[in-house]
Order: structure tokens, then sequence, then C-alpha cells
């Protein structure tokens, strides 16, 4: 039977247009109709990742950005060059078909090595094989049905998030191009923005620009994994052509195998394995913010299950910093903003997206946004704001809050007795308390607010305002801790040894904690550092 499912022109990429109506679309109506869509957002973050890296490995190829100077025509006509996109898009069509026999979208054809496994599989949230169980609680004995709008959605996804670890019947498995590093998404005020601002200049000439490196193309052809000539060998290994390679690797070897149903055609099985492997592993991902280890050299910003991504904002802002290294992408805006091209008044946002994982484990995917000024990339000096903000913050959790719960529990532990408490044995106390996740949790919102407000102050050229707002943080983390620090005195307190403990630790928290604010206090009240 002859299946067919198009990306191009059937409704799979969920959508949030102006109006507020929700809509599925293919690839060419949201593209052209991209003013008209505030976002694409789907319950699964780094589907709503995947698919806008997508979109944007589409518009590098489609659209000529040789240099700066044709994104600077771009933003000041407000639009892209819809009839180059459809003929683009038309040209290609084919071959964004998922169930196409000859060339099926970022799939390997005729691949079936092994035995057909579960269409569960392609989603990280999904309970498949010995996958992690994390929100999902579905036997492989249970046939899974899948619409093709579906698969569509985890198939891209899985391209880029399929985790490594283990054997699979090509070869071991490696993870893909976003595995251990946090996508930076930069969002504007509907789609055509945000797919704008995630743009860089592209030159065939020079295809590996995007890592910093002058290598001229004259050794491959870089070309999106739909148009290249040849379909990719399943467990190959092989070096990146350039970014429009890097874009649309196909990391793992995938053959849908779609059925007909009562009620349409479904997909409830799939050979499954490594693709193709990338020689060069340690490329600079152009999403992403590096930080730079003193033996390591630079290593990308992860998700992790100990830090919010928020504490990490300025490093996405970094630029021009001889340590860390903003992704790329921040960079040419940042270039747009020094060029008046895009105003410094405006207010973008940042998704952050990634998951943590442990080999092929998954551990929790985190999806944050947060706001993102553009006045902050003209701005050296409101970015070590920034730094400064969050240094005093985790300061004061570490120098005050968690040496004042050390002791407690210390104290708690070694209650009639003259022995030290063994160290571990402390540290599981102090997690019982669960202080940290306390503190930090209300930080979030107020860090926020701290962003947007010392950047409307730099825009109004009052820098007294940008002085008095750090001084209102302070104040907010300062009262966090005592907040926590008062609470776990009260729950501790219910006997002697609790008691005793805090009576102890009571002086040397609020004498670290006043040292620490008035040290921010001398530096920021009344406009000091103006």
């Amino acid at each position: 039977m002859d299946y067919s499912f198009n990306l191009v022109k059937d409704a799979w990429i969920p959508c949030i247009k102006s109006n507020g109506d929700r809509q599925e679309l293919g690839i060419r109506d949201a593209l052209i109709n991209a003013k008209d869509i505030a976002e694409i957002i789907h319950a699964s973050p780094i589907i709503s990742g995947s698919i806008h890296r997508l979109l944007i490995s589409i518009l590098q190829r489609a659209i000529t950005l040789s240099d700066l100077s044709f994104l600077e025509r771009m933003w000041d006509r407000g639009s892209w060059e819809s009839n180059v996109i459809i003929d683009y898009l038309d040209e290609w069509q084919s071959r964004f078909d998922i169930f196409d026999e000859e060339r099926p979208f970022f799939q390997a054809p005729g691949f079936q090595e092994g035995e057909p496994t579960t269409i569960s599989k392609l989603g990280l949230e999904l309970s498949a094989g010995n996958n992690t169980i994390l929100f999902d609680h579905r036997f492989d004995d249970v046939v899974e049905l899948m619409h093709p709008a579906c698969v569509a959605r985890l198939l891209v996804a899985c391209q880029y998030y399929a985790v490594g670890g283990g054997r699979s019947s090509t070869t071991y498995t490696r993870s893909a191009p976003l595995v251990g590093k946090a996508q930076i998404l930069l969002k504007g005020c509907n789609l055509f923005e945000t797919l704008s601002l995630n743009l860089i200049p592209y030159d065939p000439n020079y295809p590996m620009r995007f890592t910093d490196s002058e290598s001229d193309g004259s050794a491959s052809i870089d070309l999106p994994s739909w148009e290249r000539i040849q379909a990719e060998t399943p467990g190959g290994i092989r070096y990146v052509n350039g970014y429009l390679d890097y874009l649309t690797w196909q990391s793992r070897a995938i053959r849908l195998l779609p059925e007909t149903t009562d009620e349409g055609v479904r997909v409830s099985q799939m050979y499954f394995a490594q693709g193709v492997q990338m020689e060069d592993q340690l490329l600079f991902e152009p999403m992403s913010a590096y930080w730079k280890h003193e033996k390591h050299g630079l290593l990308p910003i992860k998700i992790t299950i100990e830090r919010e991504p928020w504490r990490s904002l300025s490093s996405f802002m970094h630029i021009g910093s001889e340590g860390n290294r903003p992704p790329k992408t921040v960079d040419v805006v940042t270039q747009l903003v020094n060029r008046e091209v895009i105003d410094r008044a405006k207010r973008y946002e940042a998704d952050v997206i990634g998951i943590s994982n442990d080999k092929a484990k998954v551990l929790l995917w985190r999806h944050a946004r947060m706001p993102f000024p553009a006045a902050y990339l003209q701005s050296p000096d409101l970015v070590r704001r920034i730094e400064e903000s969050i240094h005093f913050a985790e300061e004061v959790h570490r120098s005050v809050l968690s040496k004042s719960v050390w002791q407690i529990a210390t104290g708690v532990l070694s209650f009639n007795t003259d022995e030290t408490p063994p160290k571990d044995a402390v540290k599981r106390l102090m997690a019982s308390y669960d202080v940290e996740r306390s503190y930090w949790s209300g930080m979030e919102s107020e860090f926020y607010r701290l962003v947007d407000q010392m950047a409307a102050s730099l825009v109004e050229d009052d820098h007294v305002k940008v002085d008095e707002a750090m001084m209102q943080w302070g104040g907010f983390v300062r009262r966090a801790a005592i907040r926590c620090f008062e609470k776990l005195i009260t729950n501790v307190s219910i006997d002697v040894r609790g008691m005793r403990a805090s009576v102890k630790s009571r002086i040397n928290f609020y004498n670290n904690l006043n040292k620490e604010y008035g040290e921010l206090e001398d530096k920021y009240e009344n406009g000091k550092n103006v």
C-alpha cells in the first residue's frame, strides 16, 4: 500500500497563533505564516526545541545569509523572501515524507538489521525496552498505534536528543548532538522573530565557521541530510562537512513500519539502531554556551539536577569574554544590536532546554524561560552585575547558610560525645533538612525581575536605579536565607540536642550573613557604584 505523510504539507507542528488559537501546521504553512504564529509549543520541551532546530536548518539552506549584511537586510525588511522558501520546499518536498520508500525523511532507507522494536523507543519520555520509566508506564507487549504526526515529532527529537550507551544492531550507540548541552533558543514576539534570532551567517565556501574554523569547503560538500545524493550508512563514521550537515545529523538509523488501521495510517514498530557516528566530537554547538575549565578548556553548560538554568544566565550573555563562550547565535544578535539593526530596548526571552542523563539513563528534562533584554548584549558592565547578583546568592548559600546547617547537623549528631561524626552522616542529615531546595526554589522569579529592572534602568541611562535594583536583590536574598535558617531552627529545636545545636549556630549565621550583605551594601548603596 502507498503510505504518505509529508512534513512540508501535512499538519504536525503544534502552534499557538497570535490570536490564541491552537493549530497544527506543516512546515510550509508554519514558515510562510510565521508572523501570525506566537510560538511553537509542546508538552515535551525537547520536541519543541527540535522542531525549531529543524526549521532553522531549512532557513539556513533556503535563504542566502553569506554574511551579516544579509541578516541586516532581512531584519530591515521584516520578513523572509517567501517565494524563495516556497520554491525550495517544492523542490525537496518528496524528501520530507516519513513513509517514502526511496528516501524516508530522517531515516535509513531499506534498513532492517536486528528485530523490529516498539515505536515508543523513539521518545525519551516513553517506556520502551530498558528505558527508565519517568512519565510513562506502558509495557512493550502492549501494541502502541501512533499517529504519523506524533511519530514525526518524536522522530525529529530523537535525531537530536537520542542518548548513547549500549549495543545496537549496527554498533555501540553514541549520543546525539544536543545531549550533554543546554540548548539556548532565543525567543521573539512571533515565530518569524524567534527563528530569525537563531540564524547565523552561512558562507558555503567556509561551512565550518560555526565552529570558528576558516577551513574551506573544497574537500567536501555541505548539505542537509535530505539533499545528500546517497543516504547515510548506518553505523558508519565520518567527519562533519559543515553547518548544514551538523544541523541535520542523523544520529540514529531508523525505518518506520507503517500499517493500515480503521483510523487510517498508524505506526507501532520500527527498525532502530546507531546511525552515522560523528568523527569530530568536539565541535562547538552554536546554540549552547561554554564555560572555561582550568584543565579541560571550554566545556558545555549542561542541564543538571543540582543547578537551575537561570543561575547560568550570565554565561549565555558573556560577549567578548576570555572565559566563557556564549552561544554563536547570541554573538550574532549582539552584532545586530551594536549596528542598531535591533533596538537595544527590545526585550527578548531565552528558552533553555535539555536533558540530564547518566549514559543511556535519562534523569530529567528541563525547560526554563528567562528574560533576555537586548540591553545586556551592549553592556559588559550589566552582564557583570548579573554575575555579581548570582555570585552573592551562591556565596550566601555556601558561606553562610550551608555552614550553619552543617554546624547544626554536626551538633545534633555529636550530642553527649566528644567524637566528630562522620562526614557522610552529617551530609545525610543535612539532606533530610532540605534547606538547599527551599532556599533556591523561590528565587528564580525575583531574579528575573532584577534582570528586567536593571535593563530598563540602563536604557533610561539611570545608573542609580541599577544600583538600587542590586540592593533590592541583596535584601531579598538575605531574607530568603533568614527564612530558611529560622524554619530549620524551629524544626530541630523540638529536643535538647536540636536546641543546643541551634544556639551555637545562630550567632555565626547572623555574623556571616551581615558580613556578606555589608560588602554588597558598601558597593551599591545610594549609587556608590556609579
